[in-house]
C-alpha cells in the first residue's frame, strides 16, 4: 500500500471512529454493528465507500427499564423530609 493510500485509509477510519463516538453518545445509545470499507473508482477519482450498520433501539416497541428506587436510601430520606414538612405546616 502506498503512502498516499495510507493517508486516505487513516482519514476513512478516523471518520468511522467519529461516527461510532456520535452513536455511542446518543440516549439511548446506538450500537455500531459493523464497518466495511470498499475501494471505489469513479471517473472523478478513487474513493472509499464506507458501509456502516447501526443497531438502533425502537422506542415504540421497547420501553426502557426504570430503575428500582424502593431500596434507595436517598429516596427514603427525601420521603422523610417531605413528610416532616407536611407535619410542620401551620393550618389556620
Amino acid at each position: 500500500m502506498s503512502r498516499k493510500r495510507n493517508g486516505y485509509t487513516n482519514f476513512t477510519f478516523a471518520f468511522a471512529a467519529t461516527l461510532q463516538r456520535i452513536a455511542e453518545n446518543r440516549i439511548p445509545p446506538v450500537t455500531v454493528e459493523s464497518f466495511r470499507v470498499e475501494p471505489t473508482r469513479l471517473s472523478s477519482g478513487s474513493y472509499d465507500t464506507l458501509v456502516v450498520k447501526f443497531r438502533i433501539p425502537r422506542a415504540d416497541e421497547d420501553k426502557p427499564e426504570e430503575p428500582d428506587t424502593s431500596d434507595d436510601p436517598l429516596e427514603k430520606i427525601l420521603q422523610d423530609v417531605e413528610a416532616s414538612m407536611i407535619e410542620m405546616e401551620v393550618k389556620p
